[in-house]
């Protein structure tokens, strides 16, 4: 009887294993078919220019198959074409002076293009221009109150943080001469 019991034991066992392996087998199918549905989509989005689409897409199927190069590649090429599209519409916002709708822009781009330094520059660039807006404002208002050397000092950083910008330029010289009238010269006093 003994023998009977164990050939029973074995092939439980064997019919477990079995199942296991189906399963097993079924649910890499699954997610191969997954991967290939969504690479599909990828594709799609890409060809109607949809790119940040297609990059989710990408990166879904690399998901479902981490080792797939094909996949690997379309999302490298996606995620590269998608940077340089948000890049672009920074730079045509930057020249409305739109500066928070290029940052969004920009760090947009820099998620999917991290190693992009155009990109970064473009960013560390168009933040100091919103920084020195801010440093502008606040030394018009400075200059509203008759506090000229604080005023000055504002407009100094704005000036540094973009020298480019005439406004700043102007008016910190406007300034200066406007304070230099309003004090007048010490004399030396030894």
């Amino acid at each position: 009887m003994r023998p009977v019991k164990g050939l029973f034991l074995r092939e439980g066992m064997m019919k477990r294993s079995g199942m296991l392996m189906l399963a097993l087998v079924l649910t890499s199918m699954l997610a191969g078919c997954a991967g290939s549905r969504a690479f599909q989509r990828g594709d799609q989005y890409a060809k109607g220019g949809e790119w940040d689409l297609a990059v989710k897409e990408y990166r879904d199927a690399l998901k479902s198959n981490p080792k797939d190069i094909e996949y690997r590649s379309a999302l490298l090429r996606a995620e590269e074409t998608a940077a340089n599209q948000h890049y672009k519409r920074a730079r045509n916002f930057l020249k409305e002076r739109k500066l928070d709708q290029a940052i969004i822009e920009l760090q947009q781009a820099i998620y999917l293009n991290p190693t992009n330094a155009a990109i970064q520059g473009a960013l560390k660039t168009v933040l100091n221009m919103k920084q020195a807006e801010e440093h502008y404002r606040a030394a018009l208002t400075f200059q509203e109150l008759n506090r000229f050397t604080e005023a000055v000092n504002e407009l100094n950083r704005a000036v540094e943080l973009d020298p480019e910008n005439v406004k700043y330029v102007d008016a910190l010289d406007k300034l200066q001469k406007k304070r230099s009238e309003a004090e007048p010269e010490d004399a030396l006093i030894l």
